[in-house]
């Protein structure tokens, strides 16, 4: 099958080369390593493969059996192919959807925090590939009558291969660890530091993500709403977390440091608490329970649906006083066990979510 893959992700992370997630020297976010590496399945599968991204190099690049060309040369190649693709696999770019030719399938994937809702795109789109069973149920409820969608969830994978080399959980420092976006509930995480701290001194948090610079870049409360509130939060939780002392600002940092720093984490806390919902689902909790941390998670969205057995829960309701006690008794309780009881499950989680399974979704879809 010949399929044509674009990304509408943006460029937070800048232009990049296809290498970047193997090389390993700088970061490059969630949705962009899922599109390269189920392009790549597809491409091992051996289907046809040409790929449109904010590319650092010369246009095509030919990687793992995949041709990368710059994101601005996608609708010449859409429209002039000699001979038609078969399928277009969108990663969050609508536009590309409502403007593909007829004889293609249309496959939107959605693996961000927005979802189009105008009427053409429902019209016209084939097959919606969300980020996990739960988000296509919420999807599905906006669809309009008369609009025929198949749902196709495409699960992220991981490569334990990353973290062979992590020492085992008993001989970790005493390490918590955030690597997701700010927005996401850092801001709860912050809260409770002081109390963490008082009752284990020697813990530290490390924060693996441009913090500052989201802070910085939604302040303007007109434009960005919720997410200005959000960061001036952020803003006042992290001052104060860091007068507890053990807050550790890493930056957004590459892929074989992150790795490093998961293998040293004994504790992920990941409180699910986006400024959008259906934000449900990132790498960052596959990652830790890949790399034999202890999570603990909110389960809401899909991460129920996902992570159930693999995690320790802190429920909902969020926010008052009772629920950051829970949240902050189970970090301390965590950082001062023994033995982490989620560890031997991490081989079995390894198995079940792998890029290939997720390129073959990508592959049903098309």
């Amino acid at each position: 099958v010949k399929i044509i893959v674009t990304s509408g992700l943006g460029q937070v992370w800048g232009t990049y080369l296809p290498s970047r997630l193997d090389l390993g020297e700088e970061a490059l976010g969630g949705g962009e390593a899922a599109l390269l590496r189920t392009a790549q399945a597809l491409a091992s599968f051996g289907h046809d493969v040409d790929v449109f991204i904010p590319l650092a190099g010369p246009s095509p690049t030919i990687y793992k059996n995949v041709r990368f060309f710059h994101l601005r040369e996608f609708y010449d190649a859409l429209f002039s192919a000699a001979e038609p693709y078969d399928a277009l696999c969108s990663w969050s770019d609508a536009k590309a959807i409502q403007y593909c030719p007829p004889q293609t399938r249309r496959v939107f994937v959605q693996q961000l925090n927005d979802m189009p809702l105008e009427l053409p795109f429902w019209r016209m789109v084939d097959t919606i590939v969300p980020a996990s069973a739960t988000h296509g149920r919420y999807l599905s409820r906006w669809q309009p009558p008369g609009a025929s969608v198949a749902y196709v969830p495409l699960y992220g994978g991981v490569l334990p291969e990353l973290w062979k080399d992590a020492p085992a959980w008993p001989l970790r420092k005493r390490v918590v660890s955030w690597w997701s976006s700010p927005d996401r509930g850092l801001h709860h995480l912050l809260s409770i530091w002081p109390r963490v701290r008082r009752e284990v001194p020697d813990a530290e948090l490390r924060v693996a993500y441009h913090a500052y610079r989201f802070i910085d870049g939604m302040r303007d409360e007109l434009m960005f709403g919720e997410g200005a509130w959000r960061a001036r939060s952020l803003e006042a939780s992290l001052r104060a977390a860091r007068r507890a002392g053990g807050v550790n600002i890493l930056g957004p940092i590459g892929r074989r440091a992150l790795a490093r720093h998961q293998g040293e984490t004994k504790v992920l806390a990941q409180m699910l608490d986006p400024i959008v919902p259906t934000e449900g689902l990132g790498v960052a909790v596959s990652e830790g329970i890949a790399a034999g941390c202890w999570p603990i998670v909110r389960p809401d969205d899909a991460f129920r649906e996902v992570y159930d057995g693999f995690v320790q829960w802190v429920p909902s309701p969020i926010c008052d006083d009772a629920w950051r006690e829970r949240f902050a008794d189970a970090v301390v309780h965590a950082l001062k066990a023994d033995v982490n009881p989620y560890e031997a499950r991490s081989k079995e989680f390894c198995r079940l979510f792998t890029w290939e399974a997720a390129g073959r979704a990508l592959e049903r879809a098309c």
